[in-house]
């Protein structure tokens, strides 16, 4: 193995501002995450950075297969943003399976691309 590999890179440690519950989205940067267990504010916690996840939804839009999808950090939900706030994560998640405008949740695979803070 090369020496100088350090891991496989689908975690990331971060230290939470606030109390995290396990599956919840934590923002470090750029990217995001998905918190692997329950961790107190102040505390470091490991996040996964890749792979397929079900995560909240905004109500009120259509998602299709492949959409570039937005991470609203007011709502703590994922949508396609006309207009993205300040610290938002734009461009962050592709649409995995397909969402209904009514549905609550979406099929996403997280950190697709580069994404950007609005």
């Amino acid at each position: 193995m090369a020496t100088n590999f350090v891991k496989n890179g689908t975690t990331t440690e971060f230290v939470a501002s606030t109390a995290v519950t396990s599956g919840a989205v934590v923002v470090i940067g750029s990217i995001f995450g998905l918190s692997l267990d329950d961790v107190a504010s102040g505390e470091t916690g490991v996040a996964q950075i890749v792979g397929v996840w079900e995560v909240p939804k905004v109500t009120g839009t259509a998602i299709t297969k492949g959409a570039s999808l937005d991470y609203d950090v007011s709502t703590k939900k994922f949508a396609v943003l006309a207009t993205p706030a300040a610290g938002d994560l734009v461009g962050c998640a592709v649409c995995d399976v397909g969402a209904a405008s009514a549905d609550t949740t979406v099929t996403v695979i997280i950190n697709m691309s580069g994404a950007k803070v609005a």
